[in-house]
């Protein structure tokens, strides 16, 4: 982990989205769970377009023909999304470890993410890189409130350093994500490439709207415009990527 320098603005991260891909972790359980019962899943791609417009997974199973199992499942699920075994199936995005070493060089990362195991998760961190890119690793296990929960993280973290929410941001993929920022004080900027689709995240008021953590550069920049700055479509900033090449 880097350390941090006194005044530099902090990043709270979210992982799963912003920074993995876990949308073949989610497929592949998903699928295995109703194998186990006789049954034939959603292939892949609708099952996480499902889950990005936030279906509860009753629904989902009720489109399978599965609702009589939605006790079992559930609680199945449950026990098994963090197993190693599914979390090996996490990938970074080909970008992640490049934005998060550019944006490391003149802020504070630390990562903020609803995981039950934090044994797992460090060493998930470890295998994918990321660990060294983050002054603090902060977790929870997920409950009914995620937004108060990771407000209640960040909120901590902010009084043991003596810092404030305010010139602080948080970057996530949910509603949550944007929710715990708000409670905190903290500017948000939502990415698209994670568990939620465009019109929920729009639905949250995000101070901004990105692709995917490439955009933050651009929004980070000294001279970039004041917080809020509107869309008339939306009303959120939309920061769009620039092509890589």
């Amino acid at each position: 982990m880097i350390a941090a320098c006194a005044g530099q603005e902090i990043l709270f991260f979210d992982l799963d989205g912003p920074l993995l891909d876990v949308s073949a972790r989610y497929a592949a359980l998903h699928g295995q769970l109703l194998a186990e019962l006789g049954l034939e899943g959603l292939p892949g791609p609708v099952y996480w377009q499902r889950k990005r417009a936030r279906w509860p997974e009753e629904s989902i199973l009720a489109e399978c023909g599965a609702q009589v199992h939605a006790k079992s499942y559930v609680n199945r699920r449950l026990a098994l999304i963090e197993s190693p075994e599914y979390l090996a199936l996490d990938r970074c995005w080909p970008w992640t470890r490049s934005i998060l070493s550019r944006l490391a060089e003149g802020h504070t990362l630390v990562l903020v993410t609803a995981r039950a195991r934090r044994v797992l998760l460090e060493g998930q961190l470890v295998a994918l890189d990321l660990n060294r890119y983050f002054r603090e690793i902060l977790c929870v296990a997920a409950g009914s409130r995620v937004d108060l929960q990771k407000a209640a993280l960040i909120g901590d973290y902010l009084e043991r350093h003596g810092r404030f929410g305010e010139n602080n941001w948080m970057i996530g993929d949910t509603e949550a994500d944007v929710g715990a920022a708000q409670l905190v004080g903290l500017r948000s900027v939502a990415v698209l490439c994670g568990i939620r689709d465009e019109a929920h995240l729009v639905g949250a008021r995000p101070d901004h709207l990105v692709s995917d953590i490439r955009g933050l550069p651009g929004v980070l920049k000294p001279a970039r415009v004041p917080a809020r700055r509107l869309l008339a479509r939306h009303g959120v900033s939309r920061t769009r990527k620039r092509r890589t090449q």
